[in-house]
Parts: structure tokens; C-alpha cells; sequence
């Protein structure tokens, strides 16, 4: 099979000779009008004068609709210029970002007419559905200069699993749910380059250095057949650097916040202290036919967490380079190199890989032809070495799955390394006249290489686990050797076509194909998108399309069956001293035997007819753009994730356990009408340690999204609103029994299949749902240099379900979900972030002072409670960080 589908598909990009690849480039289609009657005009000749040093695009208008699509240009500052003889010419200036698709009517007027010519922008939209922030909105935002703090508190669609006040997340990569997704199918695209690691999918390779980002998308739909889904993509583009040399030195502190003690419970995190210093510079160099771009960042902060008294600190240093030489009119070679170095002390993670050194090394050889179409081949190397428990092996270490994340997932490692060799090519073609229709055909195809080594801990791991604050179980990790070696090879392709009916009809339809071998495993997938958008009238478009999307496969699948990777003994836990610490005499009967390794050859395993899962994704919008400052959009989304994975334990069957019947008083602890009689699974003793594990896709597993979004960019000559609601919801399983993201999410693997108290009440609200969603940005430019930036924000709280805990099992304290999972909310949140900035001018060049206040009302509202039944159910645990004020220093040139 793996062999037919690639030569299938071999022969299929044979047979076309355009299209794009990963490089994020956009479109213009242009209507070129008379201004006397409003007809098509044809001839004469249309100009497109790129930035920097790349060539310019001439088009000559010679079909008979007067209509231009010119299908390949990469993101950028452009002017657009038109002659034909016997009219005026004419001229103005583009801004493209990446993916952008932007519509302009040229209305021509005769020489002998004192009116002037003109270029009007009808439209400028993304080929995908999602927002983006231009480097004015990331300057003048209040952020914690990261691309997460930014979609956090600006985008509706997005759910981070974090408060980041001020940078209290510094150093740790947000995890991001877009449209229901999960957080493992979220990408990173870093400068037109698939940053995305492929051990642990949904966290980037490095980690952005933020100041160099002058434009930040959040692809959340309908994305283009170049980028892989399922979940959102976020797109990171370095600007071109100018024609003239600039540059800027920063810096930025932040004191500690102030503990608040009028709270029912501590804040979940508390800002110690925060400072950040950076340099950026750009500019021409060698007669201006190389461009320079870079930039370094040093970034150290301390907080407090849930009021402990210990100190965490985390360390971030980053910087980037890039560079654009122009080899001829045609040809330039655009090069890249990003690095970072995170170190972050996580409190209770004790399996979290908390240091990471990365390289980016990328480049891409261009050839932007005359009319319009292009080639390009490019290729990336990254790599990452990650640093793992760095506490004394020998140290016990005691975990609440209710409150620090499930454990059947950790896989404690000493240390990993990964890399990625990628080699990707594209093609586009220039457009053609048939039929009344415009045609550009692209094609581009990629194949990369990915490998991770983790390194084991050589003594066995103990870890004590505790549920509600009960002695439970021990668990003893032991690795089977001294490490792991996991590869993958990625094929991924694409065709694709852009067409336009005059200014009616603009269509996007292709397929992508994606195939990935690991460890002798070979899996295909097809996975076709369409979009249209139909312009009713001049101000008013309809926008619909259908997607499907492969999901990403991780490396540590590969954990399944691997001899060498952990594997656990879990043990009853008799506490008999009450220290609440497990002592070698204190480990009982052995309840359990799990991977994911399988040192013992009988542990677990990887199921060989495992499929890749897929999502189905449906769209239909309208959109009202009464002037060209302002646009108001309305859509409605259907996603559905089919065939997910999780691990089965095939060792055990209905007759390895009994049932309990609990009296419980149901959703409404009042109401008796609901009361019920809970089913608790007690497992028999004679079925200890029986267990087998299999990685595999469980038949009906899946989850379901619908939402309606509604959307506003409004625009004038000094100020900017941003506004985005959301109302939707998430119906899946969830992996294992909790509320944080590694819990209530329905691709993490857990506990789902292993234990039949962790399927009751299974089907649910997920982690990512947040059911109604409103944020509001704006930025304001007042006389005398004065900046004032604002994010508001409220979203429903998160969702999760009363535990019940049974003490007298035989497989020791367990938990089962009392109501259907996420019937219960947390409290809503909701934040008023503001910056106020003010400019001088200082000799050539000026000078910046800033301050930025996060929860600026200083709100208190509760951000986690007590979901386990009883006396303090529903009792507050954690409310939302304290106010934080941050002062900076800005000199630019």
C-alpha cells in the first residue's frame, strides 16, 4: 500500500507543473475597469513591485473580462502599478500577509479626463479562517511577549491552557485547543517552515523569540492543502527588513505582584518578579542585493504557585537570523537560523521535560518568474535536546491524578533528543483565461525525517499516589535499557486550484496526500478541502467549504512495544507510619502491570492495523463589509474527529470485575428527583497484574464540535477595535479522570480503556470547551506620541465533573465520575489588560517609555474548586493571578 501511494502520487505531481509549498504566499486578483461605463478593459500591462530584493512581477491583461490573478507572491510590502495606453496611470501600495488573498478594482480614466485613476481594495481576506495580528497590534497589545499570551486574550477561537499575566507562563509552551481540537493536533509554522516537534505533537521545536515576529496568525479553519491539521496552525512571519538600516534596544521589568489575602484561596500563580532585554536590527547590506533581519532575547522570571512559599524560576534566551540575497532578477536564497534556550522549574511535573536547547536551521532557493508563477526549494533542520528529571532518582515522589495530571501517561525520561531533516519543493503556475473563468494551478510536495532519542533513568522511579489526599498506590517505573530510538519518515503532497469568475466567484479546491512510516508501520491518507466565496453584492460575501484532515502521529506512540521504554508496577500503598512518603516496606500487593514498554515481551503493544484518525470539518459564513475599514463576519462551524487512539487493556475482560451500586444524589445535590445508584467497578484480585496493553483505535471513539463565531475588525486613521464571540461546544471522551489538559482531552492516550471506573460518565464537555467566549482589542494613537492598547476578555469557566471516591477497593481509593463529564463549570474569567505608551522623538531616532498593567481591575475570580464529592465539593482552590504592572524602555533608529 505505502509503496503504491507514493508512486501514485509520484506520477500525479509529474503530470502538473505549479503551485506553492510551505512558504505561506498570497494572491491578487485584480478587475481593471473603465471609470466612464464600467466595463472590462484589455490590454496594457499590470506591474507588481515586490520588497526588497526580489524581482518584479509583469502581467500583461490580455483576456477578454479584464481580470488579473497573479498566484504567487510571498508576504510582504508591494506596489501595484498599471499603464495602458490612452489612459492615466496609475499606482498604490499592497501589504500581504501570508495566505492572504487580495481583491482590487482599477478604475481607469481616460487621458483627457481631469479625474484621476484609481485602485480601490474590494477585499483582503486569508485563504483560511482565523485571525491575525500585524506587527502595529503586537507592539501596541498589552502581551507577555509571547505568541500564546497574544491569542489568550485577543482570539474567541482559542483556549490556552494558562493565565499569562504579565509572562508568568515565561519559558513554558502553551498548550492550544482551536475549534475543539485537541491540544496534540495545534502546529507551528515558523517563517513559512513546519516547526511542529514530532515526539510530543502540538509544542514547537523552539521556542519564538517574540521580537522578531512582526505578524502572528491563528489558522483555525479551512486551512490550505500546504498546511497539516487537524487543529490550529499558528503562523510566525519574520518582516522583510527595510530599505534603510533600523534597529531597537529594549528592556522591561516587572516587580512582584502583591499577595492578595482577601481571597477564599491563593492565586493559582503569582508574578516574583519579571524582566526581559532585547535587540533587534535590520537592513540592506552589499549594494542592497542582501537583506539582514535578527534579533536576541533574555528573558528571567520568578512566580509563586497556589501561594507555596518556594520560589520557581525560569530562564529564557533567544534569538534569530535571517537573511534574503538576491542572486539575480529572478533568484534569491532566503536563509534562516533560530535559537532558543529554556530552563523552568516545574513544581509537582516531575515527568515534564523542563529544559530544552533548540536550533532552526532553514533556507529556500526562489525563483519568482515574471508572470507571476514561481519555484522554490527549500529545506529545515531542527533539533532539540531536552532536559528531564533532574532531581535525585532516588527521591519519592507523591502525585494526585485529581490535581496534578494522570500518571498513566509519564513517561519519566532523563533526557531527549530529537531532530528533523526536511527537504519541500512547490511549483505555481501563471494564470489562465478559460471560459469566463481565471485558473492557477499549484502543486508542491515535502518528505522529512524525524528522529528521538530519550535516555532512561538507570534506577527504578518511584512514584506515591495519592487520591484525594488517600494513600493509594505505588508505582515503580524500571526502563528495559538505557534508551529509546524512535524514527519516522513523513511524505506529504499536494495539488491544488485557485479560480475566480470576474468578481463573483473565487473557488480553492485541492487534496493533499500524507503518508508516515515508523517502526515498519505504513499509513496513507487522502485528505481533499474546498472553500468558495460568492460575492453577493459589492459589500456582502457568502464563504463556505468542506475539509478533512490527517491527524499527526507523536514518536512516543512507538513507546508501545518498545523493550527498552518504561514500564510500571503498581502496588497497594499501606501507609501504616501516615507520613504520607512510600517506603519500600510499605508496597503491597502488585495490582497492576502497564507499559508503554514491554521489557517483560508481554506488557503492551502497538496494534499493527492502527489507523490514522482523521476530522471532518464543515463551514459556512457570511460576511458585511460596508466600507473598507470595516468588516463584520458571521460563520458557523462542524468538526467531528473519527477513529481517535487510545490504549486498550486487552488482558482484561467484563468477569475481572464487580459491580457496586453507590447511593448518589446526581447533578442536583438537592433535587432527589435525580438521585441515583452509582455503578463502581471493583476489580477481583485473582485478575492482578494481567494486564496488556494495546495502542489502537477503540471502535467509536471520536468527538464532535459545532460553534458561532461572530467577528469585527474595524479600522480608522488612528485607531483599531478587534472584537470575537464565540458560542459553542466540545462533546468527546475524555482520556483520563481530571479537569487540566492532560486529563479532560480526548487524544492524550490515558486511562479511558485500562479501568472501567474511568469510562463511566466518559462522554462530555472537554477542557477546550469554554461555551461562550467574548475578547475585545484596541489600539489607540493619541496627539503628543501618546499609545493606549487594551485586551478585555470573558470566557465561561472550565468544565468538569463531581468525582466520587471509593476508599474500600480492592484495588485500592479510585475515583468515578458522579455526572456526565464537564456538567460543571468553573467560575468565568475575565481579564482587562492595558498598555499605555509614550513616544519622544530623540535625535534620528526615538525614544519609547511604556507601561503595561495585567488584570488591571485586580479581579479575584475563582479559577479552580474541590470536584471530589463531599464536605468542601465545589470549594475554591485557586483564583486568578493578582494585578501585575510592567514598566519598559524602548530606543529605536
Amino acid at each position: 500500500m505505502l509503496r503504491l501511494s507514493i508512486a501514485f502520487f509520484a506520477c500525479w505531481l509529474l503530470s502538473f507543473s505549479n503551485a506553492r509549498a510551505q512558504s505561506g504566499e498570497s494572491a491578487v486578483l485584480i478587475h481593471v475597469r473603465s471609470a466612464a461605463d464600467d466595463t472590462a478593459i484589455v490590454g496594457g500591462s499590470v506591474t507588481i513591485t515586490g520588497p526588497g530584493p526580489s524581482s518584479d512581477v509583469r502581467v500583461d491583461l490580455d483576456n477578454r473580462q479584464g481580470d488579473i490573478l497573479v498566484p504567487s507572491l510571498r508576504a510582504g510590502r508591494y506596489r501595484l502599478s498599471l499603464t495602458h495606453q490612452g489612459y492615466d496611470d496609475v499606482a498604490a501600495s499592497l501589504d500581504l500577509a501570508p495566505y492572504e488573498i487580495l481583491r482590487v478594482r482599477v478604475v481607469l480614466t481616460r487621458s483627457d479626463d481631469p479625474a484621476p485613476s484609481r485602485i480601490v481594495v474590494l477585499s483582503q481576506a486569508t485563504s483560511f479562517h482565523g485571525r491575525t495580528f500585524d506587527e502595529g497590534l503586537l507592539t501596541a497589545l498589552p502581551s507577555g511577549r509571547s505568541p500564546w499570551s497574544i491569542v489568550e486574550t485577543a482570539d474567541a477561537s482559542a483556549i490556552v491552557d494558562r493565565i499569562d499575566d504579565g509572562g508568568l507562563t515565561t519559558g513554558r509552551p502553551g498548550l492550544v485547543g482551536v475549534n475543539g481540537t485537541s491540544w496534540t493536533q495545534t502546529s507551528y509554522v515558523w517563517d513559512g517552515h513546519d516547526v511542529t516537534r514530532p515526539d510530543v505533537t502540538g509544542l514547537p521545536f523552539v521556542y519564538p523569540d517574540f521580537a522578531s515576529v512582526a505578524r502572528l496568525s491563528l489558522a483555525s479553519a479551512l486551512l490550505p492543502v500546504d498546511l497539516r491539521g487537524p487543529g490550529g496552525v499558528m503562523l510566525m512571519n519574520v518582516d522583510r527588513a527595510p530599505t534603510e538600516w533600523s534597529g531597537r534596544a529594549a528592556v522591561a521589568i516587572a516587580p512582584a505582584s502583591a499577595a492578595r489575602t482577601d481571597t477564599p484561596a491563593p492565586a493559582i500563580d503569582r508574578l516574583s518578579r519579571w524582566s526581559q532585554v532585547n535587540l533587534w536590527a535590520a537592513g540592506p547590506a552589499v549594494a542592497k542585493r542582501l537583506q539582514l533581519s535578527g534579533s536576541a532575547t533574555r528573558t528571567t522570571m520568578e512566580r509563586h504557585e497556589r501561594g507555596g512559599p518556594r520560589t520557581l524560576p525560569s530562564e529564557v534566551t533567544s534569538a534569530s537570523l535571517t537573511s534574503i540575497a538576491r542572486i539575480s532578477p529572478d533568484h534569491e536564497l532566503t536563509t534562516g537560523v533560530a535559537l532558543s534556550d529554556t530552563q523552568r522549574d516545574e513544581d509537582r511535573r516531575v515527568d515534564e521535560l523542563t529544559g530544552a536547547t533548540a536550533v532552526d536551521l532553514r533556507g529556500r532557493f526562489r525563483i519568482q518568474r515574471r508572470d507571476g508563477g514561481s519555484w522554490s526549494l527549500g529545506g529545515t533542520y531542527l533539533h532539540v535536546t531536552l532536559d528531564g528529571l533532574r532531581r535525585n532518582p532516588n527521591t519519592v515522589i507523591v502525585v494526585d491524578p485529581i490535581r496534578d495530571g494522570p500518571i498513566v501517561d509519564r513517561l519519566p525520561a532523563r533526557g531527549r533528543r530529537v531532530s528533523v531533516w526536511r527537504v519541500e519543493t512547490s511549483w505555481a503556475a501563471r494564470s489562465r483565461a478559460s471560459s469566463g473563468w481565471l485558473h492557477a494551478w499549484r502543486a508542491g510536495a515535502a518528505i522529512s525525517r524525524s528522529r528521538a532519542v530519550s535516555s532512561w533513568i538507570a534506577e527504578p522511579l518511584t512514584l506515591g499516589e495519592v487520591v484525594a489526599d488517600r494513600p493509594a498506590r505505588i508505582w515503580t517505573y524500571t526502563a528495559g535499557g538505557p534508551s529509546s530510538v524512535w524514527i519516522g519518515t513523513d511524505v506529504a503532497g499536494y495539488v491544488a486550484e485557485r479560480a475566480a469568475l470576474g468578481d463573483v466567484l473565487e473557488l480553492e479546491a485541492g487534496t493533499r496526500l500524507d503518508v508516515t512510516r515508523m517502526s515498519g508501520m505504513a499509513w496513507s491518507r487522502i485528505s481533499p478541502r474546498v472553500g468558495i466565496r460568492w460575492h453577493i453584492r459589492e459589500t456582502v460575501d457568502i464563504l463556505g467549504g468542506y475539509a478533512r484532515y490527517a491527524h499527526r502521529l507523536p514518536l512516543t506512540h512507538l513507546a508501545f512495544g518498545d523493550p527498552r521504554a518504561p514500564s510500571v508496577d503498581v502496588r497497594l500503598w499501606n501507609d501504616r507510619n501516615r507520613d504520607g512518603v512510600p517506603q519500600p516496606a510499605e508496597a503491597g500487593t502488585l495490582v497492576a502491570r502497564l507499559g508503554p514498554g514491554n521489557r517483560d515481551g508481554n506488557r503492551s503493544s502497538l496494534d499493527p492495523d492502527l489507523a490514522v484518525p482523521w476530522t471532518d470539518e464543515v463551514v459556512a459564513g457570511l460576511e458585511w463589509k460596508p466600507t473598507a475599514r470595516v468588516r463584520l463576519g458571521v460563520t458557523g462551524l462542524r468538526r467531528r474527529d473519527r477513529r481517535l487512539i487510545a490504549s486498550v487493556n486487552s488482558g482484561l475482560g467484563p468477569s475481572d470485575f464487580d459491580v457496586r451500586l453507590l447511593g448518589d444524589p446526581g447533578g442536583d445535590l438537592l433535587d432527589p428527583s435525580d438521585d441515583q445508584r452509582l455503578p463502581v467497578f471493583e476489580r477481583r484480585p485473582d485478575s492482578f497484574g494481567r494486564d496488556r496493553e494495546i495502542l489502537t483505535n477503540p471502535p467509536g471513539l471520536g468527538s464532535f464540535f459545532e460553534a458561532l463565531e461572530i467577528v469585527l475588525d474595524r479600522r480608522a486613521d488612528n485607531w483599531r477595535l478587534l472584537f470575537g464571540a464565540t458560542a459553542s461546544r466540545t462533546v468527546g471522551s475524555a482520556a483520563n479522570r481530571g479537569v487540566g489538559p492532560l486529563s479532560n482531552d480526548q487524544s492524550t492516550g490515558g486511562e479511558l480503556f485500562l479501568a472501567p471506573n474511568a469510562a463511566t460518565f466518559k462522554e462530555g464537555r472537554l477542557f477546550f470547551d469554554r461555551a461562550f467566549t467574548v475578547k475585545l482589542a484596541g489600539t489607540v494613537r493619541a496627539p503628543l506620541g501618546i499609545g493606549l492598547g487594551f485586551i478585555a476578555r470573558y470566557q465561561d469557566g472550565q468544565p468538569f465533573a463531581r468525582l466520587v471516591v471509593v476508599d474500600d477497593l480492592a484495588q485500592g481509593p479510585d475515583v468515578v465520575r458522579a455526572v456526565p463529564n464537564g456538567r460543571h463549570r468553573f467560575q468565568y474569567l475575565a481579564t482587562l489588560d492595558a498598555r499605555l505608551a509614550r513616544t519622544f522623538t530623540v535625535l534620528n531616532g526615538a525614544l519609547t517609555i511604556s507601561l503595561d498593567a495585567f488584570n488591571l481591575l485586580n479581579d479575584a475570580n475563582e479559577v479552580e474548586e474541590d470536584v471530589v464529592s463531599g464536605p468542601r465539593f465545589r470549594a475554591v482552590t485557586a483564583v486568578q493571578p493578582p494585578r501585575t504592572i510592567r514598566v519598559g524602555l524602548a530606543v529605536s533608529f
